[in-house]
């Protein structure tokens, strides 16, 4: 929903008139597509820059860094065959719960307390990607507490 909400914002479509074919008989057609011209832009590329870079890079980074379940997997000595089993079974590469937490917070300090990165971000562009998103900063934060929820009932399911 994030994601939508900022292409609406940054990546607005243009109307294209298809002329009548006689033909086939249709009448003149408007279809609207994205305007490509705008990926030359920095109008484009700050915002989904900022966005990528606070919802999805660095939450994701941090989550697999700091991959708590990871550890405790690994951590058996034992040599029984549920052990065996817990180890041999592909684990996540992230930490669901990391992720929705490091990115609750980033989004708090970025698009709230407009932190802008040592001066990387314009104020005007962390307006823009908060306006854009769908609840602003707060539709983010809790969106990623609802998600870091899920994944803490999904983690008590798997005990």
């Amino acid at each position: 929903m994030e994601a939508y909400g900022l292409r609406k914002e940054i990546f607005k479509s243009g109307s294209v008139r298809i002329p009548p074919i006689s033909s086939i008989k249709s009448d003149e057609t408007t279809v609207y597509v994205p305007n490509l011209f705008l990926l030359l832009d920095k109008s484009f590329w700050a915002p989904f820059s900022l966005w990528s870079l606070t919802s999805v890079i660095i939450p994701l980074a941090l989550a697999y860094f700091i991959n708590l379940p990871l550890k405790t997997m690994h951590g058996h000595g034992h040599a029984t065959r549920r052990a065996a089993a817990i180890q041999n079974t592909p684990s996540l590469k992230f930490d669901p719960l990391v992720f929705n937490v490091a990115k609750a917070l980033i989004a708090y300090l970025v698009f709230a307390e407009h932190f802008n990165f040592l001066g990387l971000f314009q104020h005007f562009t962390i307006a823009q990607v908060n306006e854009s998103v769908p609840g602003g900063y707060a539709g983010m934060v809790t969106g990623a507490g609802i998600a870091g929820l899920m994944s803490l009932y999904e983690a008590i399911l798997k005990k």
